[in-house]
Formats: structure tokens, sequence, C-alpha cells
């Protein structure tokens, strides 16, 4: 029973991501930050499949992704269109120190589709070489590790509160990388410190939970190549998210609903401002197959669960929007 007991209330299922946002990696999100009891073995395996064809500008409308991908205003000197196709599978395995303490590492592995009809309609030397950092491009390998060390720093039958602290390695290939910084890529230009806090309250109901999620990733300077090929020190911008999410369960079955709200601020190199930040606002919808209730009765041979995830991008400014779906199994042992 000691198993069962330790597991009851703690599988605690966060949204992705991400990667979230860039989700080949530039707005990562952290690990999930599930806690398992003392001597468990957790182990998730996930599959993300995203579309993009449209961003927001600066206007805080909806245009194509070129507009957002283009690093010159003067969007009338191009013409064409630009859409990116991201399938990204993750392997997180997560041990239990203790009741209160747990280490995870989070493997991603990532294929990039770029098709590009984009032209420059003035062809000057910088315009030439937006074009082609966009132009046709498959890019497929690991992407960046991330390591994460959970603290549960209160649990009762009512509220739990759980502090996470680690990094995105910066441990993904850079080759075959094209100048600029809105150019294909499978993980960040350098390594990025990252903090969690997850609340969750249980409340007077069968099997229901309500979660608030805060993640805030600090990525350090690096260099990368500009558009004119010269290698500068980039200063990328911060990360955070705040994720506000209900669910609940019946039986073999489980819902999830919530909102977030993700925040990039201004990168810099040179002393310029290279990306001036931007924001958007997400509803999500989380579907689930599993047995983890039962364990409330006893222990299980292999507990597991099977979700179906889906988000709505439905406001922003200056970021891509992302069309897709992740499919996520987890199981203990």
């Amino acid at each position: 029973m000691k198993h069962g007991v330790g597991l009851k209330g703690r599988i605690v299922r966060m949204v992705v991501v991400a990667l979230a946002g860039v989700c080949w990696g530039q707005t990562a999100m952290a690990t999930e930050d599930d806690m398992v009891p003392q001597g468990t073995w957790f182990q998730q395996l996930s599959y993300t499949q995203i579309a993009q064809t449209q961003g927001w500008g600066h206007d805080d409308k909806k245009h194509g992704l070129e507009r957002y991908l283009l690093q010159d205003t003067n969007y009338a000197q191009f013409s064409g269109t630009v859409s990116r196709q991201i399938s990204r599978a993750d392997l997180t395995f997560r041990y239990g120190l203790s009741d209160a303490w747990n280490l995870s590492l989070n493997l991603p592995w990532l294929k990039l589709t770029q098709h590009s009809t984009l032209q420059a309609l003035a062809p000057t030397p910088m315009n030439l070489a937006q074009v082609n950092s966009l132009s046709d491009q498959t890019l497929s390998g690991l992407g960046d590790m991330e390591g994460v060390s959970l603290h549960r720093l209160v649990f009762s039958d009512q509220s739990g509160l759980i502090l996470g602290w680690g990094a995105a390695l910066a441990t993904a290939g850079h080759q075959n990388v094209r100048h600029g910084r809105t150019a294909l890529r499978l993980g960040r230009p350098s390594s990025a410190p990252l903090a969690l806090l997850h609340y969750t309250y249980y409340p007077y109901m069968t099997k229901a939970r309500f979660d608030i999620r805060v993640h805030y990733l600090a990525p350090m300077m690096g260099k990368i190549r500009n558009l004119e090929g010269e290698e500068v020190t980039y200063f990328p911008g911060r990360e955070a998210s705040l994720t506000v999410g209900w669910r609940q369960e019946w039986g073999v079955f489980s819902y999830e609903v919530a909102a977030r709200r993700e925040v990039v601020t201004a990168s810099r190199y040179a002393g310029k401002v290279w990306y001036q930040g931007g924001e958007r606002q997400l509803g999500l919808l989380r579907l689930g197959l599993g047995n983890l209730s039962e364990l409330e009765d006893g222990p299980l041979a292999f507990p597991f669960q099977l979700d179906l995830e889906t988000s709505l991008a439905y406001a922003g400014n200056n970021q891509p929007l992302d069309k897709g779906y992740k499919l996520i199994l987890q199981m203990f042992y």
C-alpha cells in the first residue's frame, strides 16, 4: 500500500511543449514536474507534431509566418511564403531519491522541415541573405538535454507545492545552421538555467485538482552568426510562462483544461535589439486513459497513463502560431 499511497494525487501533468513556443528549443518548457515516491522510476514517451504557417505581428494580428521570421520590417520588399513542420519525440526519466526530492532528465529528438517560396523584390545583399536563410531546409537530430531537480516543499490532503531548478543544456548539434536569428536550428545557441514553481489544490471533490504552474528560463549569452555571417555575442531574452489548469478523473478516463500565457523578452547583440520580444496566450485540452486512480486501492503491476493533448493559441504578439497535437505515455516502475 505504501507505493499506492505515495502516488495518490501526485501525478501532475503539464502541457508542452512545448517547446514549447518555438518548439524546437527557443521557449522549450521545463521538464514536466511530476513527483514520484522514493525508489520509484518514472518514464515518459511523448510525440509532438506541429505545423506553423502563421504568426502574430507587432500589431497583434495574424500574418503569414514569413512576416514573423523576416528580420526586416519593410515586408513590401518580399513576396512568397514560409511554413515549418516540427516533429518532436521526447524521452523523460525521473527517479525518486525520496518522496520529497526527484531528479529528472529529458532527451529530445527533432525533425524540422522548412518550405519556402520567399523572394526578394528588392535584391539588396541583406534581403538576399534573409531569403537564403529561410529557403527550403530539413534538419533532424538530438535537441538540447534538460535536467531538473524537483523538491516538494508542501504536501497535504488539500494542497501541494513543488520547487524545481535545473538547466536546458545546449547539447544539440549546430551543424547546418544558417545565419540569422530566425534560422532553423535544433537547439539554443547557449545553455539556459531554469526554475519552476507548481502549486496544487485538491478540492473536496472526487479525483479533481486545480494547478498553477510558473516556469522561468534565463538563457546565457552565446555566439551566433548574423545575416552578414559575422559571429557576434548574443544576449537571448528571458522566457516565462504561467499556466492555470483543472484536472478531473472518472475511472480510467480523465480530462484537463488549462490556460497559459507565455512571454519572451527582447534579445540583443552588439548593443542592438535583435528581437523585440513577444507573447502569446493559449487554451489547452488534454484527454486521458489510464489506471493510475486504481493505485488508491493498492499496488499495480503496470501503472500507466496515456494522454492526447491539443492547444489553441488565441492571441499573441510577435510570436509564431502553432497548430498540432501531442501524444504522451507515462509509465511507473
